[in-house]
């Protein structure tokens, strides 16, 4: 079996397949615009990023590789145009993280590939875009769109399941229709466009329409003065849910700022009496709700930033309670052996077969309650608890923990 490129080269397909082997995209991609269209909602809100985050290295989630993976997958079933059960099975590579095709992602390639071509016009496959006219050195690539004279299609898939992405005024979507613009305005007659997020795994698809007249005014107004004040030092910070990905976002004083009168300004004065502080009203609740996420992505990103730098020997101190440490977290007994193992022992000594079973194995505690305290002990292990992060004061010994095969397994205290 061969994989074809768009270009129309070739390579022999093995079980194992990466991004580099099948487009040169993934390549380009790598010296990826610093006004790139996926960080547009956050460069276009927050200007002052851009320089902050230069030489900040931002390490690839397990969740960003498996998105690159989904987006091989269907530039390889529409460049070859086929199906994705014909990738069931194999493995991509993506960077340090490998993905096996499963029927999920088989289903959800197949639905968006299906999607975007039933779409009229002249296709565009992982096509790289330039938008300089407003953006120094601005360029991205595309996942899909249709030409034709009048109206222009742009789709952007979204593989992930946790977050989901609208359609509607996204800047990321209007930056790739600003690219078709200028890359192929002598070729087609602009009118509409019609730029849609497909997102397979939420059954989600939306679309949103834009004129030509209403996407340049909005270049020109916008992204043009944007981009200059962005490439400047000096340029302004505004935090919020644009902060997500941000390189700089783990130590950003802006956003803490955000965050933390997010989370108390309008509600009371911590100076006052607190004898006087009211119940909260309705009308503040409803102000709080939506800033609750914000406040919840913020405290995850701290912890986590805060087991990293530990973890890599960096001292996290609290003048009060001294340097955090990792300490061993509590974990429950465990049966040593696979259920149905543990089942025909114990079935030896009872005959009613509800007596270990109710829907699923009886827990070692609930097991000795009915067969005796120590009775039971060839069959029960303590695993080790998680690590957990706690303040020097905790008198529990302290653990030293890898932060390359170990990170993963720390608990929230």
């Amino acid at each position: 079996m061969t994989t074809t490129t768009s270009d129309d080269s070739a390579i022999n397909a093995t079980d194992t397949f990466t991004g580099a082997d099948v487009t040169d995209h993934t390549v380009i991609e790598m010296l990826h615009s610093e006004l790139g269209p996926s960080a547009a909602p956050r460069w276009l809100n927050c200007p002052g990023s851009v320089l902050a985050s230069r030489g900040v290295t931002k390490k690839d989630s397990i969740f960003a590789a498996e998105g690159n993976a989904a987006h091989d997958l269907s530039e390889w079933c529409r460049v070859q145009n086929t199906d994705a059960s014909t990738f069931l099975g194999h493995t991509i590579k993506v960077g340090e993280f490998e993905f096996t095709v499963d029927q999920e992602m088989v289903d959800g390639i197949d639905m968006f590939v299906e999607y975007v071509e039933n779409l009229p016009g002249d296709r565009l496959i992982e096509e790289m875009i330039h938008y300089d006219e407003w953006v120094p050195n601005g360029f991205g690539t595309l996942d899909d769109a249709r030409l034709n004279d009048g109206n222009i299609y742009v789709t952007d898939l979204k593989y992930g399941k946790g977050v989901q992405v609208f359609a509607e005024d996204s800047e990321q979507l209007k930056i790739y229709a600003l690219g078709l613009y200028h890359d192929y305005k002598h070729l087609y007659i602009f009118d509409k466009f019609i730029l849609a997020i497909h997102q397979p795994r939420l059954d989600h698809v939306e679309t949103f329409e834009i004129t030509l007249s209403d996407l340049l005014k909005w270049a020109d107004e916008v992204v043009r003065p944007t981009a200059e004040i962005a490439l400047k030092p000096g340029a302004p910070f505004k935090a919020g849910n644009h902060c997500t990905f941000c390189p700089i976002r783990n130590t950003c004083k802006v956003r803490e700022q955000y965050v933390l009168e997010a989370a108390l300004d309008d509600f009371t004065d911590l100076d006052s009496d607190l004898r006087m502080i009211e119940f909260m009203t309705n009308d503040e609740l409803g102000r709080l709700l939506p800033r609750i996420p914000a406040i919840k992505k913020w405290c995850n990103d701290m912890l986590a930033y805060a087991r990293s730098e530990v973890a890599a020997g960096n001292p996290v101190v609290n003048p009060e309670t001294g340097p955090y440490k990792f300490v061993e977290g509590r974990s429950l007994r465990a049966w040593k052996l696979a259920e149905d193992e543990v089942a025909d022992v114990l079935m030896l000594e009872v005959d009613d077969p509800d007596a270990i079973w109710n829907k699923k194995l009886v827990s070692p505690a609930q097991a000795e309650k009915k067969f005796g305290k120590g009775k039971l002990d060839h069959l029960i292990h303590k695993p080790q608890g998680k690590p957990v992060l706690v303040p020097g004061t905790d008198k529990r010994e302290s653990l030293a923990i890898d932060p390359e095969t170990e990170f993963g397994d720390v608990d929230d205290d």
